[in-house]
């Protein structure tokens, strides 16, 4: 009897119950992605307001496990979690470089997310994580870089498998009892731009610095806040880790938090 209890307390059905009342917490899930899985963070991609997009990725599967016939897609979202765009690498080198700009998008001037996931025919027992750079040019001018912000979904690497994209990795309770406060000063910028992205899968709700908002699964927003000294983010959601884009005269720079 206990040793079914103690399975039953491990489904994903009852780690969302006690997420939700804050009982013994899980805050983020990997329970289903250990094995034979390519998790990826949840990167930004941007063709607003003159912005281009590089991404610098590497192929995970055979720089590590030595898979000579692997296959690296990018799935492309709006800031509204609709499916824009498949990038399929079939045959990739060690290291790669993509560019999201208005031409590969259809002249789209927005924002939105995109997952890097990695396949081969052959199965592995392990998983792997892809953080990797992605800079962001306004104007075609010098690029600001940062590497991976917090796993947001995962896909089985091998190609036998059913290809569904598994989102949930980060948990929720049921109130906005979750406090993030970002440890920099923001008082010197011109403008400051935070996104949020819904790493969940239920929508969440949040204060930024006393403005409210909230996000359906897989949505994203980019807000501009007024210059503070302190940035603090209340949500639902056990780790909203959010990006930073600041400005200042004629340069910009972009970071997690």
């Amino acid at each position: 009897m206990i040793k079914y209890l103690k399975k039953l307390a491990q489904t994903n059905i009852v780690i969302r119950l006690r997420n939700y009342i804050g009982y013994k917490t899980i805050k983020i899930n990997l329970k289903d992605s250990m094995n034979g899985h390519s998790i990826s963070d949840t990167f930004l991609w941007r063709t607003d307001n003159g912005y281009k997009t590089i991404v610098n990725y590497s192929d995970i599967l055979k720089q590590f496990f030595q898979l000579e016939n692997s296959n690296i897609k990018i799935y492309i979202f709006s800031n509204k979690n609709q499916l824009l765009k498949i990038v399929d690498n079939k045959n990739p080198k060690n290291l790669n470089r993509l560019i999201i700009d208005k031409l590969l998008l259809n002249s789209s001037e927005n924002y939105g997310s995109f997952f890097i996931f990695h396949e081969s025919n052959e199965k592995i027992n392990d998983s792997i994580r892809n953080s990797c750079y992605t800079g962001f040019s306004k104007n075609n001018n010098l690029p600001s870089f940062m590497h991976g912000n917090l796993m947001g979904a995962s896909m089985p690497i091998n190609n036998d498998t059913i290809k569904k994209i598994n989102y949930g990795v980060v948990g929720n309770s049921l109130f906005k009892n979750n406090i993030y406060k970002i440890q920099k000063s923001f008082s010197r910028y011109d403008k400051i731009e935070i996104v949020i992205i819904n790493p969940s899968i239920e929508k969440i709700y949040f204060d930024i610095n006393q403005r409210k908002g909230s996000l359906d699964v897989g949505q994203l927003v980019i807000i501009e806040v007024e210059k503070s000294e302190t940035i603090t983010i209340k949500s639902n959601c056990f780790l909203l880790r959010p990006i930073a884009f600041v400005y200042k005269n004629k340069y910009m720079d972009v970071f997690h938090c």
